[in-house]
Parts: C-alpha cells; sequence; structure tokens
C-alpha cells in the first residue's frame, strides 16, 4: 500500500563535472498491512535549469525596481480585455492620490489629465 508524499525536498547536488546543480526529491513509504514501513518509494527530477531562470528573473526584477525607484518611474499596466488596471505606487503619486486612494481606472487616470490637454 502506497500513503502519502513525506517527503519533498529541493536541493543542491554536487555533479559529476563537479558543477552544482538542483534536484527536487521526493518520497513516499510503501507499508505493510501492519501500518509498518517496508521499503521507500522515490523519484529525483532535475530543476538545475528552472533554478537558475527563477535566479536570473530576481535579478533581473531587483534591477528594474531599483531604476524605477531611482528615476521616480511610475508604471502602469491595464488589460483591456478583462477591463483590470494596476498603477504603481509611484504613479498614483504622480496622479496625485495616495496609494490606493483610487481604483485605477481610465476615468480616475483622465480626472488628472488638464483640461487643455
Amino acid at each position: 500500500m502506497r500513503d502519502r508524499i513525506i517527503l519533498a525536498l529541493e536541493h543542491r547536488v554536487r555533479r559529476a563535472d563537479g558543477g552544482i546543480g538542483w534536484v527536487l526529491s521526493r518520497a513516499a513509504p510503501m507499508t505493510g498491512p501492519d501500518g509498518a514501513i517496508r521499503e521507500w518509494f522515490g523519484t529525483v527530477i532535475d530543476v538545475t535549469e528552472r533554478r537558475e531562470a527563477v535566479e536570473r528573473m530576481t535579478r533581473s526584477e531587483e534591477r528594474l525596481q531599483l531604476a524605477l525607484d531611482m528615476g521616480r518611474l511610475g508604471t502602469w499596466d491595464w488589460d483591456i480585455r478583462q477591463g483590470a488596471l494596476v498603477w504603481s505606487e509611484e504613479q498614483y503619486r504622480m496622479q496625485g492620490y495616495a496609494p490606493g486612494e483610487v481604483e485605477p481606472s481610465y476615468e480616475a487616470w483622465l480626472a488628472r489629465v488638464h483640461p487643455e490637454d
């Protein structure tokens, strides 16, 4: 009888070539009729590429956030199909709102455009 997975661990490994990789190890106990563990059943998946991609993306996002902060740049994202609009905190401030003061919308933005523009 196979029970639930009780071990799931993402960890580093030293490869045969001396490099470092990442694996996801999972294991589940195989129990006998008396409930005692008779053996373990497990898998190991190489997740090195995913881990490295996540690390690259994290570093890139940190650099982007630093550039936005230093440049005092506001950002916004408008999904027209879904009708969803997201403003950064700086975008709120640039529009004269406190962050979270209003629901981001075309109307809220338009209310801050000078009438002659």
